[in-house]
């Protein structure tokens, strides 16, 4: 595994624990613990920040540069699939 690898997966890691832990904070009833999981959300986002601002200076993010019309151009045919199992403005039945 690469510098690069393990640096994407730490930040994807430690991002996910941020919003894990304030998704968790914002349900726990002790106002002590809710302010911890909340510190420790702020606390792993700011790793995760700083793992961002690493990959960057190394150039291992690529952001795409895509026009409007490129990004309309590719969901366009996701619209034009058809669902046999559906009429107009019927919401599917995953309980059949």
């Amino acid at each position: 595994m690469s510098e690069q690898d393990i640096t994407i997966d730490a930040h994807f890691t430690t991002s996910s624990m941020a919003k894990e832990n304030f998704n968790s904070s914002e349900n726990m009833k002790d106002k002590q613990v809710k302010h911890i999981h909340s510190g420790m959300a702020l606390q792993q986002s700011t790793i995760a920040g700083l793992y961002e601002d690493l990959m960057a200076q190394m150039g291992w993010t690529n952001q795409p540069n895509a026009s409007v019309s490129e990004q309309t151009s590719e969901i366009t045919p996701l619209d034009t699939i058809p669902n046999s199992g559906m009429t107009t403005n019927q919401q599917p039945n995953h309980f059949n």
